[in-house]
């Protein structure tokens, strides 16, 4: 492809590596949208480099806030809205007693999310969200859980 071709949404998604870039705008347009969501800003410079912080809550529930910190600035603010948005899904599964129906399968090479055949609540020891396990897509929302979960 020479440069003076155009290229298609889907071309540029498959060659980078920064959702946030291409779906930052409408996550955080729906984020502002959202009746009791709140966003705070709080800048700093260290060893001469800008970094942006960002806190976001989307249930009024301090606790619950999502935090996002990058030298860019778009990226520090999906990355608190998008934890925002996790832990609130979260708070909300906790709050029916939804049975857990998934379970991580660990073998030496490998790590998946299979069915778990005997749902089970969670425990109220893990009743806590880093709010990591969240992603533009279904396979990087699973990959950010697996981590979590480790």
């Amino acid at each position: 492809m020479t440069s003076a071709q155009c290229m298609t949404l889907d071309q540029l998604k498959s060659l980078l590596d920064v959702p946030e870039k291409i779906f930052g705008d409408e996550l955080l347009s729906w984020f502002a949208s959202q009746e009791r969501s709140s966003v705070h800003r709080d800048d700093f410079t260290f060893a001469g480099k800008k970094t942006y912080r960002f806190c976001a809550n989307l249930t009024g529930n301090e606790g619950m806030s999502g935090f996002g910190r990058s030298q860019d600035e778009l990226t520090a603010a999906v990355k608190a809205c998008a934890e925002a948005i996790e832990r609130a899904a979260y708070v909300d599964f906790l709050k029916h007693d939804r049975l857990l129906n998934l379970q991580i399968r660990q073998n030496i090479t490998d790590m998946t999310i299979v069915p778990n055949d005997l749902p089970k609540p969670i425990a109220p020891s893990f009743h806590n969200s880093n709010g990591c396990a969240v992603g533009f897509s279904a396979a990087a929302a699973i990959d950010s859980a697996k981590i979590e979960a480790i």
